[in-house]
């Protein structure tokens, strides 16, 4: 996972953004604590609005309304922020990366042309192990 050296985001952590699901910010939180991205503090901060989510580096919303993810996804439009979702359908309306069970493991599909359009650039590796990896000249459409 590559994120633009432009990216403006805070110049001391990593911030994950939850919007949602109080439980998901609460068990990531206990996981990132005391590690680090490109040597920055992973920080976990739970959000309420669209005009809050540019300021992450991952967004993982819990299960929205379609409007709202569709304001959620127009405020992003351009800005390097991956978006993580476990919303059926969620990679066809846009999401870059949507966590799927798979008999007792969660994998995740991938929509490629969604997350180079924000300017993201995923690894070969990361590419290899998803379930699908979606490539269209219309994501999120």
């Amino acid at each position: 996972m590559k994120w633009p050296a432009s990216t403006s985001v805070s110049a001391d952590t990593f911030p994950i953004c939850v919007m949602g699901s109080d439980s998901f910010a609460t068990l990531v939180g206990s996981i990132v604590s005391g590690e680090s991205m490109e040597r920055k503090r992973l920080s976990v901060q739970r959000i309420s609005s669209t005009s809050e989510v540019a300021r992450c580096r991952i967004l993982f919303i819990g299960n929205v309304e379609s409007a709202r993810w569709a304001s959620v996804r127009s405020a992003l439009d351009h800005v390097p922020v991956l978006t993580v979702s476990d919303s059926p359908g969620f990679v066809e309306h846009g999401g870059m990366i949507q966590f799927v069970m798979d008999g007792d493991r969660v994998r995740f599909l991938v929509n490629l042309t969604a997350a180079e359009h924000s300017g993201l650039s995923l690894s070969s590796e990361l590419l290899k192990v998803a379930v699908s990896v979606k490539r269209d000249a219309q994501a999120g459409e």
